[in-house]
């Protein structure tokens, strides 16, 4: 693995990690991580993906581990963090098809960065196979009640105080009904070693999820521009608070099937958010290594 950096949207250096040790590979993997955390929470799955015949790329996303430039700008972008991020990806990846033009280029992303990836994918026509872990249907009320909610915070406090309100909602629909608050994974370890990351610690400004529920409310309406050809491979646990326990994933499959896109869906019992950190982490690996290969 290497450390480097790509210039992204308006010159943002993304700082990157690259597996590129696979003999005679088969794809480019883009990986694109979630919210409040980085790449190197992604070790194991890119090095699985590596043996496993695949060149990977995965970059902090902008307010995110190594490219934010401090602790204290985690969750700021420049203007509209959702969009910014978007088009860093699809810098990625053209980063990515310049480098490696014969091989084809799938995507993984988890969480928010799925939710980036349900923009990208109707913007850049670069990837051939997207997997979408731990995702949410942008057509829910939830998106809308927080952009509602964080449009009112903007005008009387401004877009860059802490989104105390979003955050402690969060928390409330989120954790509550797990132990510790453990809505990621049934591996404690991870947890642990989640909770003491400092990258992860940051309470988020009102700006990254006023941008995230702008977007998410109206990001479905461009689904018609996601090309018929990709393939998409929809993943959740049905402990997954991010996806209504499933439902909201369960109802985005079936939207890009009625758009006559090539989509399928697997739901895994008990399980929660972070299906690549998951205790049936092996049975994840295969399904999305069998998507991948096939």
């Amino acid at each position: 693995m290497i450390e480097t950096k790509i210039v992204g949207h308006n010159n943002i250096e993304l700082f990157t990690r690259i597996w590129n040790d696979a003999k005679n590979p088969k794809a480019v993997v883009q990986v694109i991580h979630g919210m409040r955390e980085h790449s190197g929470r992604y070790l194991r799955f890119c090095k699985m993906l590596e043996d496993n015949g695949y060149i990977v790329f995965i970059t902090d996303s902008r307010g995110h581990g190594k490219t934010c430039p401090s602790f204290e700008k985690l969750g700021h972008g420049e203007k509209d963090i959702y969009a910014e991020c978007v088009q860093d990806q699809i810098t990625v990846s053209k980063h990515i098809k310049e480098k490696y033009p014969q091989l084809p280029l799938y995507v993984f992303a988890h969480s928010f960065g799925s939710m980036i990836a349900q923009k990208y994918i109707q913007l850049c026509d670069l990837a051939d196979k997207v997997v979408l872990c731990g995702t949410n249907n942008g057509n829910n009320g939830t998106f809308k009640l927080g952009l509602f909610i964080t449009n009112i915070q903007k005008a009387f406090v401004g877009s860059e105080k802490t989104a105390k309100l979003v955050e402690k909602t969060n928390r409330n629909l989120y954790a509550k009904k797990f132990d510790r608050g453990n809505w990621l994974t049934r591996d404690e370890q991870i947890f642990d070693a989640y909770l003491a990351d400092p990258y992860c610690k940051a309470e988020f400004p009102i700006s990254f999820y006023n941008s995230l529920f702008k977007h998410m409310t109206k990001v479905n309406n461009g689904i018609k521009d996601i090309k018929k050809d990709i393939k998409i491979f929809l993943i959740a646990g049905d402990q997954d608070p991010v996806g209504n326990y499933s439902k909201n994933v369960v109802s985005l499959t079936k939207l890009y099937q009625k758009h006559g896109l090539d989509a399928t869906c697997k739901i895994y019992p008990n399980a929660r958010h972070e299906l690549h950190n998951e205790t049936n982490k092996e049975e994840v690996d295969k399904d999305i290594l069998n998507f991948f290969n096939n």
